[in-house]
């Protein structure tokens, strides 16, 4: 009987619709939100029940109309990139009917063959369901060990900190992440690029900048997930592993840390500006504040070209959002607030010009290292000052902002305005020994403190920077951690590699000769 229900029931089509967004799910947890992932799945669904029903039509046969949905479903999506970079060089109309010819020849010889495929139901089924069941146990493993072992660290921490209770004034608090912006030394030496106009501007405005700050990690998740729970990462990797590759632990590490856990217990409202960044938005925030985009489409293109256009005007559209806002925030809503900004840039992709202009170029990347510097990419030449523009453009627009918010504050507020790592021109993401750390992990780190910089020095990192807030705005007594950098592979994210040493001291550069 079940031979005889594999046989006839063709279930394998549905399943081979459902199998990319599941794959491209369970490899990107913590970095896509599900919700996207089912919208992407239900499209892929209506294409396979529409092909389906038309192949029916033509072929009258149920078993072979199936398999004419499947192969090309197959064949989409296990060649997806291979498409993309034949149309990026053929026009896409040449692609369109190369993929019309290749289906024209698959019906054709579907009408013509004797078979009634009932033998390729069977084994379409099973193959679609084990490339289903796959992706669906890394997932429910996740929800099973990720997430419990996130709610013991919560709880932990909760029991550690005990009740906060609010206490004398309770200024604003603003946590402002300029991805990839550099140390002033970093951008002189290797970028030729002065920016003491910006930090001079900041000191006027009453900042401290540490000038010999090193970022903690090297990717933005992991360095704010540090910054949020006011440590390292260790007692995380202890209990999820190495050899997970999910980002989810640290976007709940973002979402939940136990800085904002305290805040909320201190009466503070969360407003948070989205990022364009699925693990390093706040999607519990109180007001979280999208840019109007009532132009936006979401129609689907099969050009590369329309695709990078539409994903880089998205891109502007987010960031132009929180430096137009940003500033109006301390007089539109009351106080205590918690500010969250995460600018995602100077970081690539290179889509502002040193003025906010759009830049011309057709690249369009958040890849970062040798992913987007190399032979047949971008030329250390090019990435510097592809860079060095978006500096300029970032560090004009922060300045006002900052500026606005001090002036309408009725209560000094604290600003922590930092870099979650450096630029990366010289990094390689699968070897520690290549990559440059002192470029990687040189970053900009100022602090605006109401009642003083007693306990800031010019070597501090990010992750007590809220322990000296919680110190000396809120009066609890808190121990300073040393400050050390760790780097991690694209593979191995949470494998970490103390380089705090080679963050400190710059080595010759490929630039150097």
């Amino acid at each position: 009987m079940a031979r005889g229900f594999w046989n006839r029931v063709t279930l394998h089509p549905l399943l081979f619709a459902v199998h990319p967004a599941l794959f491209l799910y369970a490899h990107n947890l913590g970095q896509l939100e599900f919700g996207d992932v089912l919208r992407s799945a239900a499209g892929t669904l209506l294409f396979a029940a529409l092909g389906f029903a038309l192949l029916y039509l033509l072929l009258r046969n149920v078993h072979k109309a199936a398999v004419g949905v499947s192969i090309p479903l197959l064949l989409y999506f296990s060649l997806n990139r291979l498409r993309d970079s034949v149309a990026g060089t053929i026009p896409p109309v040449v692609v369109v009917l190369l993929d019309a010819t290749l289906l024209l020849l698959l019906v054709v010889w579907l009408r013509r063959a004797r078979s009634s495929f009932q033998w390729a139901t069977a084994v379409f089924n099973v193959f679609g369901l084990v490339l289903v069941a796959l992706p669906a146990f890394t997932i429910v493993r996740h929800e099973l060990t990720v997430v419990r072992t996130l709610e013991g660290m919560h709880q932990q921490a909760d029991r550690e900190q005990g009740s906060a209770q609010p206490a004398g004034v309770q200024p604003d608090i603003y946590l402002i992440l300029l991805d990839g912006y550099a140390r002033a030394d970093v951008l002189r030496e290797m970028y030729d690029y002065d920016n003491s106009t910006f930090l001079e501007a900041l000191r006027a405005n009453g900042f401290y900048v540490a000038d010999e700050a090193i970022a903690n990690y090297c990717q933005t998740g992991l360095a704010l997930s540090a910054v949020l729970s006011t440590q390292y990462l260790d007692s995380l990797v202890a209990r999820i592993g190495t050899t997970t590759r999910s980002h989810e632990p640290l976007a709940e590490m973002i979402e939940n840390g136990s800085v904002i856990r305290d805040l909320r217990r201190r009466g503070y409202q969360v407003i948070a500006f989205e990022s364009g960044y699925h693990e390093t938005e706040l999607e519990s925030a109180d007001i979280i504040l999208s840019p109007k985009d009532p132009e936006a489409s979401t129609a689907v293109t099969t050009d590369p070209r329309k695709r990078h256009v539409r994903a880089k005007q998205a891109h502007r559209r987010i960031v132009l959002n929180i430096l137009d806002q940003l500033g109006d925030v301390a007089a539109r809503y009351p106080s205590p607030k918690f500010v969250y900004a995460h600018v995602a840039t100077p970081h690539p992709p290179f889509v502002f010009g040193a003025n906010g202009e759009q830049t011309s170029t057709v690249l369009f990347t958040n890849h970062d290292g040798d992913r987007i510097v190399g032979r047949g990419k971008l030329s250390h030449e090019q990435y510097r000052a592809y860079y060095r523009n978006q500096v300029t453009f970032v560090s004009r627009r922060i300045t006002p902002a900052i500026e606005q918010i001090l002036a309408d504050s009725s209560t000094p507020p604290v600003i922590l305005l930092f870099g979650d790592h450096g630029p990366r021109s010289e990094l390689y993401w699968r070897s520690v020994p290549r990559t440059n750390m002192w470029e990687c992990m040189g970053i900009l780190n100022a602090y605006h403190l109401p009642g003083g910089t007693s306990r800031l020095y010019p070597s501090i990192s990010p992750v007590n920077s809220f322990r000296v807030v919680f110190d000396q705005v809120f009066g609890v007594p808190q121990v300073l951690l040393d400050d050390r950098a760790y780097f991690s592979t694209d593979h191995r994210l949470y494998e970490f590699h103390d380089v705090t040493e080679r963050a400190r001291q710059r080595p010759k550069t490929e630039s150097d000769g």
